[in-house]
């Protein structure tokens, strides 16, 4: 019998269906059809970082629309729904290996077909009786740079291509794509849960002939009958009623938050700044009856047309916004002149809601402009040796030849080490302020995508140990006290430049050809909490790697980090209570584990 590939994907335009859909994935809205007891075993993949899936959709909707300066048309999809799973009876035979394979070759395929970074959000469900994979996506046009779901899911013909590629994809694991044109449609949840509903509600219509020589009367017989129908109906129909009932509650919750939302919005909206035809009455002039957009006076000096809290007087033929601007052009105010006059004629405190107002669109309008006009990265070129040398030792990091190829130093003065992507591209650069203001950052326009390499040993060849660390400082520490001649394929110590517990196709493409991988984190709290979920991200997309956290030996730790044990190892900082061993005892106690 054949086992079939599967993929559904849904559309959502409401961040109430979103928050929905998200507490469904999360479990943390009744789900009977789900085992608790395995609930644990569900595998987070993208969106880890302590967000729920609906944070990760919200997060990238406002990163879109501060990218274009300007908030997403009405009525879009904000988000697709997608559920990637495979037939019952494949799972029952597909080895541990094979259902890893499924997960790594489903999440790529979804990456690469809509785009990785709009894949926000993957869990795999398995505390239900068939895994599969479901998430998110923000269908952001990787052209116009908008929300346009429709690029990948208008019409049939792209729905069926979908299909196909994920079919052939997947075809390599003994899954084929269902039968193209079938006739079979899938139901939405709460239709089909209403379906069941009904079912349970109706009474089964018995026949009851009555044997002879039975004492009961035939419909007394029957109702025995029909109660004993509804029983055994309750106990198959029962759990699947109490699921509708759950979902219906809390996509009935999520409507009625969002409504609220939009009620609390468009009360700030009301109190934000005066409604320009007031002001336009306020001043004498009177509203066109054959266009209720334009504003006269009896004089004739003013033609004023009107389009939310922006006007255009035609007879100077210059336009303005908000009601200061408004006073100031047809009074001869300046700035405080008109707020006195709207103070005296509204109130003070309609006055300050307008000042606000404006102060608050002519910020947009700046920011507006600063990023549209903002720069891409551009890698500084030069290297103040002396001062970068200088700051490094403060770290500890002395160096007899050449410093690390990656260091450059900004026109600040800033220490940048450059941070490049699979392909040895600079993408990046992070920075360390070393004047008054101490600040750990990103230059402007570095992508995250791309680390900082401390060093590369064997750089193109396979099997090396990939170590990774939260930072370009702490990389460079580590290695300082590694003895590479223990790693006979070549090290490679990278910076994620903070701390993160999910992939980026950089480290994808690095961890791919490693062949042991450990987790350097700091050792504080934050640091250990990520390096957890880095692993476990790891873990599931090489499950046959060598994968674990780097804690170094209680005898040689120093601090949060490792840069705090070099400094304490170089007489920089006081030592902790524990006596601090020498440079060849460090060398020798495994610190390449």
């Amino acid at each position: 019998m054949p086992s079939f590939a599967i993929l559904r994907l849904s559309k959502h335009k409401t961040s109430g269906t979103i928050r929905a859909a998200s507490s469904h994935m999360l479990r943390t809205v009744p789900t009977p059809n789900a085992d608790t007891s395995k609930t644990s075993e569900n595998i987070p993949i993208i969106g880890t970082d302590g967000q729920t899936p609906a944070d990760t959709v919200e997060a990238k909707l406002d990163e879109i629309e501060r990218r274009r300066g300007k908030p997403h048309g009405k009525n879009r999809v904000q988000a697709v729904e997608v559920l990637m799973t495979a037939s019952p009876e494949w799972w029952q035979n597909a080895t541990p290996d094979q259902q890893a394979e499924w997960r790594t070759t489903s999440t790529a395929w979804l990456q690469k077909t809509f785009g990785h970074a709009n894949v926000v959000s993957l869990i795999e469900h398995r505390d239900e009786t068939s895994p599969h994979i479901t998430g998110f996506i923000v269908p952001e046009d990787p052209e116009s740079g908008r929300l346009n779901a429709g690029r990948w899911l208008d019409g049939r013909v792209k729905l069926q291509k979908l299909q196909d590629g994920y079919a052939e994809a997947v075809a390599g694991l003994g899954l084929d794509r269902g039968v193209q044109g079938s006739k079979a449609k899938h139901q939405r949840v709460s239709r089909h849960y209403a379906n069941i509903n009904k079912l349970f509600e109706a009474e089964p219509n018995i026949p009851a002939p009555q044997p002879k020589g039975w004492l009961e009367d035939k419909d007394e017989w029957a109702e025995k009958q029909r109660e004993r129908a509804k029983d055994a109906a309750l106990r198959t129909i029962q759990p699947l009623k109490d699921k509708a009932l759950a979902y219906e509650r809390e996509k009935a919750r999520a409507d009625h938050a969002e409504a609220e939302l939009k009620t609390a919005r468009a009360k700030a909206d009301r109190l934000r700044a005066l409604p320009l035809p007031e002001v336009l009455e306020a001043l004498g002039l009177e509203q066109d009856p054959k266009d209720k957009k334009q504003w006269k006076d009896a004089e004739g000096r003013f033609r004023i047309t009107v389009k939310g809290r922006q006007f255009f007087e035609h007879n100077e033929g210059k336009g303005g916004g908000g009601a200061i601007d408004l006073v100031m052009r047809t009074m001869g105010h300046d700035f405080h002149g008109a707020n006195s006059w709207l103070a005296a004629r509204f109130g003070a405190s309609a006055a300050a809601k307008e000042y606000s107002a404006n102060a608050v669109e002519h910020s947009q309008v700046a920011i507006t402009a600063a990023q549209k006009n903002r720069p891409p990265f551009k890698a500084p070129e030069k290297l103040n040796e002396p001062h970068a040398r200088k700051y490094l030792e403060s770290r500890a990091l002395v160096y007899d030849g050449s410093l690390p190829p990656d260091i450059r130093t900004d026109e600040r003065g800033n220490i940048a080490f450059l941070m490049r992507d699979s392909d040895g591209r600079v993408q990046g650069a992070e920075l360390k302020g070393t004047g008054e203001r101490k600040f750990t950052g990103l230059s402007l326009g570095s992508s995250r995508d791309a680390h900082f390499v401390a060093t590369a040993q064997n750089p193109k060849a396979s099997g090396y140990t990939l170590r990774i660390c939260e930072s370009a400082i702490d990389a460079l520490s580590h290695a300082c006290l590694t003895d590479t001649n223990t790693q006979p394929n070549g090290i490679k110590i990278i910076s994620t430049s903070g701390a993160r517990g999910s992939l980026t196709q950089t480290l994808i493409d690095l961890a791919r050809h490693a062949g042991k991988i450990l987790v350097a984190y700091d050792w504080d709290k934050a640091g250990q909490r990520a390096a957890g979920l880095l692993i476990e991200a790891l873990k599931t997309a090489f499950p046959n790697k060598e994968i674990r956290n780097w804690v170094p030996a209680e005898e040689i730790k120093h601090g949060k980090d490792m840069n705090d044990t070099l400094m304490t190892l170089r007489g920089l900082r006081q030592p902790d209570p524990i006596a601090a061993p020498t440079r060849t005892k460090i060398r020798n106690r495994g610190m390449e584990m």
